[in-house]
C-alpha cells in the first residue's frame, strides 16, 4: 500500500527533535511579536520538520553502519530506505526548507539558515565534524536552539533588539539536554571507534558531565537575575529542577545505553518547559510595561 512506502520516510525526522527546533523558533517567534501569528507558526513548522528531516536523513546515511547495531529498526539500517534514494530525499528537504525560509523571512534571516544546514552537512558528511567532540556539540545546540530563536525572532523585530539573556538561558539549556543525545549510541560508536565525547568519557562520566552543565545553566540562569541582566519573575525557572532532579536520579540507578533514549526525552521536555516558562516571563514583562504607560497616559 501507498502509506506502507511513505511511512519510512515519514520516520526519517525524529519527532522530538522537530519538537525540540520547531518549539525554539516559534518561542523566538512570539516574543519577537508578542502576539501568536499563526501563519509563521505553520510555515515555521514545514520549514523546520524539512530541514530536520534533511538533516536527520543524511546523518543516517553516514552512521549507517553504527545504527544497524543500535537503531537496526530505523529504516535506512533495515533497508526500508536505501541509501540512494535517502540521498535524494535529504537533499529535496533541504532545499524545500531553504525555499520556504527564503521566500517568507528577511534576507538576512536566510543567512543564519544557510549556516544551519552547512553545520549539518558538516557535522554528517565525513571528515564529519564529529571529529571534534566539544566543537560539534555545540554546533548541534546551536543549531537546534540559537539559530531558530534568532529565526523567528527576526520575523517582527530586529537584530538589534534580540534579548540575548533569555536567548543564552535556552541555548545553555539546551547544550546540556543535547549532550545526551549521543548516550544511545555509546555501545555502537565504542564498536566503531567514534570519538563521541560519550566514548572518550565513558557513560557514567557523561552523565556527570550533564548534570555539570544543567548546573552551569542554573548558575548562569542565577547571576543574570542577581546581576539584574533579566528580573526576578525569571526565578520560575527553577521549578524544572524538580522533574530534573527525578530524572538523574532515575537514569543514574542504571546508567546504560538501553534507557538513554527514556533519559533524552525527559531532557527534552524540560528544555520545552523552559522554553514555556522563559516565554511567559517575558510576556509577563511586556504586559506589565503595556500597563504602565496606559497608567501614565
Amino acid at each position: 500500500m501507498l502509506m506502507d512506502k511513505i511511512r519510512p520516510y515519514l520516520e526519517l525526522p525524529y519527532p522530538i527533535t522537530v519538537v525540540m527546533i520547531f518549539l525554539a523558533y516559534t518561542v523566538g517567534l512570539v516574543m519577537g511579536s508578542e502576539f501568536f501569528p499563526t501563519f509563521y507558526i505553520i510555515i515555521g513548522f514545514f520549514a523546520f520538520f524539512a530541514f530536520i528531516g534533511g538533516f536527520n536523513t543524511l546523518n543516517a546515511i553516514f552512521d549507517v553502519e553504527s545504527d544497524r547495531i543500535s537503531k537496526s529498526y530505523r529504516p535506512i539500517p533495515s533497508g526500508k530506505i536505501s541509501t540512494g534514494k535517502a540521498f535524494i530525499y535529504s537533499a529535496v528537504l533541504f532545499l524545500v526548507s531553504n525555499l520556504i525560509i527564503y521566500s517568507f523571512f528577511r534576507f538576512e534571516y536566510f543567512v543564519f539558515f544557510i549556516i544551519m544546514t552547512l553545520f549539518s552537512i558538516f557535522y554528517s558528511v565525513p571528515p564529519t565534524l564529529k571529529r571534534f567532540p566539544i566543537v560539534s556539540d555545540f554546533i548541534i545546540a546551536i543549531t537546534y536552539t540559537l539559530f531558530p530563536l534568532i529565526i523567528g525572532w527576526g520575523v517582527y523585530n530586529s537584530f538589534e533588539l534580540i534579548p540575548w539573556p533569555q536567548f543564552l538561558i535556552i541555548f545553555l539549556f539546551g547544550l546540556a539536554a543535547l549532550f545526551s543525545k549521543n548516550f544511545e549510541d555509546y555501545e555502537a560508536d565504542l564498536e566503531m571507534n567514534s570519538k563521541t565525547l560519550v566514548v572518550i568519557l565513558g557513560l557514567k562520566k557523561s552523565f556527570f558531565a550533564a548534570v555539570l552543565l544543567y548546573f552551569i545553566s542554573f548558575l548562569s540562569l542565577l547571576f543574570l537575575i542577581l546581576n539584574g541582566k533579566i528580573s526576578f519573575i525569571y526565578a520560575i525557572l527553577f521549578i524544572v529542577l524538580i522533574p530534573l532532579l527525578y530524572c538523574f536520579k532515575k537514569f543514574y540507578k542504571e546508567i546504560t545505553s538501553k534507557n538513554a533514549f527514556s533519559f533524552f526525552k525527559w531532557l527534552t521536555m524540560s528544555l520545552a518547559l523552559i522554553e514555556f516558562l522563559i516565554l511567559f516571563a517575558y510576556l509577563y514583562e511586556v504586559s506589565i510595561k503595556c500597563l504602565d504607560l496606559l497608567q501614565n497616559c
